[in-house]
């Protein structure tokens, strides 16, 4: 009985998420420095984008955020935004897990009221969405594929 009810909410993640993403995906958000920022202005230059729905409470999203400020160099290099998405917590946690070293690519968006979690059906942390230049959903996944970049060059 729980197996199916499993199965139908997956379904329905599934069907939501196709029709949430079958016309254009764009958002404004506010930065953590306290800059609004739009995702078709933050793309006009870029191939493509990765958001990246995080938490601090979540060790594997520490360490993805971390290993992604290494290799932010990747995403500059091939034109991908990078966007890390805090989902819900305060400004002062968000602030303080970078307090020792901030991104220099990656924009740090904070979704206090979790709008952006419930428009990208995120149901886990982390959660990366792909998105191309034309603000069209490619696809997400729990982690990073090494070869991201790919996704973009179709």
């Amino acid at each position: 009985m729980h197996l199916s009810k499993f199965i139908i909410f997956c379904i329905f993640i599934l069907l939501s998420s196709l029709y949430a993403f079958a016309s254009k995906v764009d958002f404004q958000a506010i930065c953590i420095d306290g800059k609004m920022i739009s995702l078709s202005d933050y793309m006009q230059d870029k191939i493509g984008v990765v958001l990246v729905f995080w938490t601090t409470w979540c060790p594997s999203c520490r360490k993805n955020i971390r290993r992604l400020m290494i290799e932010e160099y990747k995403f500059k290099d091939n034109r991908i935004g990078l966007l890390f998405i805090n989902a819900g917590e305060p400004k002062v946690t968000v602030e303080h897990f970078f307090s020792k070293k901030h991104p220099s690519y990656a924009k740090i968006i904070l979704d206090r009221n979790l709008s952006l979690v419930r428009s990208f059906y995120i149901v886990g942390v982390p959660t990366f969405i792909f998105i191309d230049k034309d603000l069209k959903f490619i696809g997400r996944s729990f982690y990073l594929p090494s070869n991201f970049i790919k996704i973009f060059k179709k």
